[in-house]
């Protein structure tokens, strides 16, 4: 008797500038079982593509166990004949774009890669706001930051064009948004599960009900 196949979801993670803590968000969402994730201030840079799997169990009745593997990007785009192309985000099944929420620059970065990546992009995308633990730094000038509508109105703006161009996502979750903080761990472990559910939802392990269901369990 052959095995049962077990599911394989895809998650990628993209920046537009170095420190923006990608590469942190990476490593804590494909921690599994006793390796507990540690917060880390330092930068480090990505320097191609890396990639990490993750064992996880659906919330099904009854469970279903699927594999996550989780890509981490080189955000300055150094290799350009390999990730230039974003032949990495192809048959992707969750897209997860972060920016800084200290750092402006960073989320208007994330317009100009947008229009590139969703021509080849069929997937679910979760637009990801972190360090809003900076917001309580009066060091930092008021006009650097992005407000939580900002980052909002720009998921409903991203959502809206994949869903006029005709893409093979469900409309109602194109392009979601969420705030985290790594450093206070604020919204990780939610947007974590919240990526695998979406991933789960594109390859149909997980039908529209159970999604939704999933979703507003997880969607902060």
């Amino acid at each position: 008797m052959s095995k049962p196949t077990t599911t394989r979801i895809k998650i990628v993670l993209e920046g537009t500038s170095g420190g923006v803590g990608k590469t942190n968000l990476w490593t804590a969402l494909s921690t599994t079982g006793d390796d507990a994730y540690i917060y880390n201030d330092l930068y480090t840079s990505t320097d191609s593509i890396d990639f990490r799997i993750a064992i996880r169990a659906a919330p099904t009745n009854p469970r279903f166990p699927f594999k996550a593997i989780y890509f981490d990007t080189e955000s300055q785009h150094r290799f350009r004949n390999l990730i230039c192309t974003y032949a990495h985000v192809r048959r992707t099944h969750c897209l997860l774009l972060v920016y800084d929420v200290s750092q402006r620059e960073t989320m208007e970065g994330l317009r100009f890669k947008f229009d590139h990546i969703i021509t080849l992009v069929q997937c679910p995308v979760i637009l990801v706001g972190n360090k809003v633990d900076l917001r309580e730094d009066d060091t930092i000038p008021l006009e650097k930051f992005v407000s939580w509508r900002e980052g909002h109105e720009l998921s409903m703006e991203f959502g809206k064009r994949m869903v006029e161009r005709g893409l093979s996502v469900n409309r109602h979750f194109a392009c979601l948004f969420v705030e985290i903080s790594l450093k206070t761990g604020r919204n990780v472990a939610e947007l974590g599960r919240l990526a695998e559910f979406l991933a789960l939802g594109h390859t149909g392990a997980l039908d529209e009900g159970a999604l939704k269901h999933c979703v507003a369990l997880e969607w902060p």
